[in-house]
């Protein structure tokens, strides 16, 4: 599941070098070029993955700038404000919950705004995943998580994403949870342990 999900990055991000070439701003050409490593090097992580996953301190906007660049290249219409905060756990398993929250958007809500930003609460780093699509109603915050459950029946998908994604987020000692909606969409929350006082 998490595999296709990062497939799909690398085809836009590709897609894109391919068709415009030289005709590139050297910056847009960079990001797009370091993303597209980035997710090359998560693809291995998902595919081979270490006995033992690491946990140490992550730069939030570092582990999930490539990967937002990359979705953007489907399609998504994402806006990011990330803040300079660490979190205790491990990059890879970071990016692929914010994948698989970003890749339900586009499912649940196309074409609709997302909102990523990360924020320091006490102890915790948050990472917020707000779209502006129809949201989940109040009864089915819990359910969503449950293995298997698509939200909707006719939805695409194998009902794992948002499983999985909360399983990595208990691994490292975090939680994952659905929010207040502030532009009426979902609005999920990750919690993870700060790893030392954020900075801007």
């Amino acid at each position: 599941h998490e595999v296709r999900n990062v497939l799909a990055g690398l085809h836009g991000a590709t897609a894109t070098l391919r068709r415009y070439e030289d005709r590139l701003d050297p910056g847009v050409r960079h990001r797009l070029e370091d993303a597209i490593s980035a997710e090359l090097s998560r693809l291995q992580y998902l595919v081979d993955p270490p006995k033992k996953r690491p946990c140490e301190a992550v730069a939030v906007k570092d582990a999930l700038e490539p990967l937002l660049v990359a979705e953007r290249e489907l399609g998504s219409l994402i806006r990011a404000d990330l803040h300079r905060a660490s979190a205790l756990g491990c990059a890879a398993d970071i990016a692929t919950i914010v994948s698989a929250l970003l890749v339900n958007a586009r499912v649940h809500a196309p074409g609709a705004p997302i909102l990523v930003r990360s924020r320091s609460a006490g102890s915790t780093v948050q990472v917020v995943v707000e779209d502006g699509g129809p949201g989940i109603p109040s009864h089915l915050h819990e359910s969503v998580f449950a293995r298997g459950e698509r939200g909707v029946a006719t939805a695409p998908g194998s009902g794992l994403g948002l499983y999985n994604a909360r399983q990595l987020a208990e691994q490292m000692g975090g939680s994952l949870t659905l929010g207040p909606r502030p532009l009426g969409g979902a609005s999920f929350v990750l919690s993870l342990p700060a790893a030392q006082s954020p900075t801007r």
